[in-house]
C-alpha cells in the first residue's frame, strides 16, 4: 500500500466515523444496500468518475429518491460515464 492509498484510508475512516459518510464502489450492484441505508434520510453524494477521475457532487431530500433516478432507464446515463 502505498503513502496516498494509507492516506485516503485514514481519512475515510475518519469521516465515516465522525460524519456517517457511506461509501459504496459497486453502486449498480449495491442498489439494495444504497436503499436500505439511506431512505428517508436527507444528505449529500458525491459520484466519482473512474474514468477521468472528475467528481459530481449533489444532494437529495430524501437522499435515496434522489440517488434512485441514478437506476431508471430514461436517466441520461451516458451523462454519467463522459462528464
Amino acid at each position: 500500500m502505498d503513502y496516498q492509498t494509507v492516506s485516503d484510508h485514514y481519512l475515510l475512516s475518519f469521516l465515516i466515523y465522525n460524519y456517517g459518510v457511506k461509501r459504496y464502489d459497486d453502486p449498480l450492484n449495491s442498489r439494495d444496500l444504497i436503499r436500505e441505508e439511506n431512505n428517508g434520510k436527507v444528505g449529500i453524494y458525491c459520484w466519482v468518475n473512474n474514468v477521468n477521475e472528475k467528481n459530481y457532487i449533489g444532494s437529495g431530500e430524501p437522499l435515496y429518491l434522489r440517488l434512485s433516478d441514478y437506476y431508471q432507464s430514461w436517466y441520461p446515463l451516458p451523462r454519467l460515464i463522459y462528464t
